[in-house]
């Protein structure tokens, strides 16, 4: 008798233990992009300034990620996923560094919504 108790209990808590790890999860905080990602990268093509070439990096940088944010919003999603980003040379312009990059990125995942 007091080995099925044992097993009972070891068993109920295991059940019990399960719940916790499987209740745990569905109370985290809802991805930002709870439908999923496009199965595809897309690619935002931008330029930056800056007085040097890590700033004008990282304006290219700030600027690809807006492009990258507005593209989905233009057809009602959300930036889901950025991916690698790659710059060109640095070059000289205007008496300021500039620099052209490429960003990979995806849009939330389901049918597309154009705004009316």
């Amino acid at each position: 008798m007091s080995t099925k108790k044992g097993l009972l209990g070891t068993l109920g808590l295991f059940v019990f233990g399960l719940a916790l790890v499987f209740g745990l999860s569905l109370a985290e905080p809802e991805d930002a992009c709870a439908s999923g990602c496009w199965p595809f990268w897309s690619t935002a093509n931008e330029w930056g300034m800056g007085a040097t070439c890590a700033a004008a990096k990282s304006n290219c940088e700030a600027r690809a990620i807006n492009a990258a944010d507005d593209f989905c919003a233009g057809i009602n999603k959300d930036l889901c996923d950025i991916g690698t980003i790659t710059f060109n040379s640095c070059y000289q312009s205007g008496g300021q560094t500039k620099v052209d990059c490429t960003l990979q990125f995806k849009c939330e995942d389901g049918p597309l919504v154009p705004f009316p």
